[in-house]
């Protein structure tokens, strides 16, 4: 339910056109257009930080917290979810930031790699 409110924001954000000095004469500055890549660093970050919170969520949880092992492994991709959709608010709440969808897609990717290895293992 989140996600989808989120994306949502994101989209609607996105989706907002991009205004020039000659269509707006109050802004002294162009927008820039923001290029986000799905193969850039910052996915990459968002990728190994969020495997990483799934990960020590996980170990926090099941070993110092002793949970069972269902709880651990929904707990911790839960909190590494929620962190992530916090940070995409927090940067779409930035006077210039923007969301965007595709770090969250390489947040749930990461969780996912993380918490298919634990299952694995």
């Amino acid at each position: 339910m989140i996600l989808l409110i989120v994306t949502a924001a994101v989209e609607v954000r996105a989706a907002r056109p991009v205004s020039s000095p000659a269509v707006c004469p109050q802004d002294s500055i162009a927008s820039p257009v923001v290029r986000d890549a799905w193969l850039a660093q910052d996915k990459a970050q968002h990728f190994v930080v969020s495997a990483l919170l799934a990960g020590f969520g996980f170990a926090i949880l099941r070993e110092p917290l002793q949970r069972s092992e269902k709880q651990s492994f929904y707990l911790s991709g839960g909190l590494a979810l929620s962190i992530g959709i916090g940070k995409e608010v927090y940067d779409l709440k930035k006077p210039k930031g923007h969301a965007s969808f595709k770090d969250l897609v390489a947040d749930i990717l990461g969780i996912g790699a993380t918490l298919l290895l634990i299952k694995v293992i």
